[in-house]
């Protein structure tokens, strides 16, 4: 299951071209097929590859395949409750809104597959849904400012900041900053010509900035990178 999600939130952010797939902050709520709770306010959650220690689950999302499709889905709270039996979408950018819909539903943050279950085509998969033991936004903003661990060096900047994107959504923590990833990446669906584009970037690394230098931080590494070159 890959969070195709993210990924467009990425190219959007770095590319500045439409996408097919809706965020979850403008997704409409499922349709009576697949009868997801939905949650008030802007769903910021993600999918991501990695659960880390200090995250608290708020209820799991066990989906029924066959021959690798979903055939049913029941979410559960965190005292294994029932909050919802229900089909879900078969494919896969529906079935992706559908998830962070009913994570969000249960208050969860991010939606975790440990990798023993990412190959099973047919029964149950377990998806842990988890929020962080606290929000931080000081965090928050210093990660957006350093740019990750881990990005190849011959990447080109725009590679840089794809993969930088996507880091961000499966590690930010604040309501505050991971609504302000995700708020671009709407107004960036719904521009008109690169010019509206570069200015949301613009706008965007402005607000970094001065959230930075509020902080005392310095230079921030994804306000430079997200300005209009």
């Amino acid at each position: 299951m890959k969070n195709a999600l993210f990924v467009s939130l990425a190219v959007a952010l770095v590319l500045g071209c439409g996408s097919s797939s809706k965020s979850a902050a403008e997704a409409k709520p499922p349709t009576t097929e697949s009868k997801a709770p939905v949650s008030e306010g802007p769903c910021t959650a993600t999918l991501t590859s990695e659960r880390k220690p200090d995250w608290v689950e708020t209820g799991t999302l066990t989906i029924t395949l066959s021959a690798d499709k979903p055939t049913g889905a029941i979410l559960r709270d965190a005292s294994r409750k029932p909050v919802m039996t229900d089909p879900m979408p078969s494919d896969g950018e529906r079935a992706t809104e559908w998830m962070l819909k009913s994570a969000c539903a249960v208050g969860a943050v991010f939606l975790y597959l440990p990798k023993e279950q990412q190959t099973i085509k047919d029964g149950p998969v377990v998806v842990s849904l988890l929020r962080p033991a606290k929000e931080d936004e000081a965090g928050d903003l210093a990660m957006l400012c350093h740019e990750p661990a881990g990005v190849p060096a011959d990447f080109d900047p725009t590679q840089k900041l794809m993969v930088a994107v996507v880091q961000y959504d499966e590690s930010l923590t604040s309501s505050r900053w991971r609504g302000w990833l995700r708020g671009m990446d709407v107004e960036m669906k719904k521009a008109s010509g690169p010019d509206a584009r570069r200015a949301i970037k613009g706008k965007g690394a402005d607000e970094l900035d001065a959230a930075a230098k509020k902080q005392g931080l310095g230079s921030c590494w994804l306000a430079t990178a997200l300005r209009p070159k």
